[in-house]
């Protein structure tokens, strides 16, 4: 009996992507090799059998700092949080209206809601932070922002 299409999953063999029958090395099995293989394609910059590309280690240094420490607050995308009077910080909100400077202090001192973070990040971590945040602005608000420093 030939396996179903559900049936099938993409196995990690030596040399190369091979389809194998989930019935002869289990669903977990099947399932955590089907991860390790779009893992390594991921973070290796490669495609995924059937034409879907992806790109390389795409998470900048700012990337990976927010994402570990404001986006549990103001949201992976900058939108903020109400419910915990954490604001928007990418197009949408203000923080491009203050200094660089205003904006390192009040990461590093905090103040309102937002919690100290000068024992956590560094100078450097805060700095790449603002650089990626300016990612979500548009080009007349990263102009107004670093015409005030």
């Amino acid at each position: 009996m030939k396996p179903s299409r559900e049936e099938l999953e993409i196995m990690l063999d030596r040399r190369h992507l091979r389809v194998v029958p989930v019935r002869t090395v289990g669903m977990s099995a099947a399932l955590g090799g089907v991860f390790l293989i779009v893992l390594v394609l991921i973070l290796l910059g490669g495609a995924v059998p059937g034409g879907a590309e992806f790109a390389g280690p795409a998470l900048s240094q700012g990337q990976r700092v927010y994402l570990q420490y404001c986006a549990p607050c103001h949201s992976q995308d900058g939108s903020g949080n109400p419910a915990i009077q954490a604001p928007a910080i990418n197009q949408t909100g203000e923080a491009w209206k203050r200094s660089q400077t205003e904006l390192e202090l009040h990461v590093l001192e905090g103040g309102g809601s937002m919690p100290a973070l000068s024992g956590v990040l560094s100078e450097s971590d805060v700095a790449v932070i603002l650089e990626y945040m300016q990612e979500w602005w548009t080009d007349e608000q990263v102009e107004a922002f670093r015409a005030n420093p």
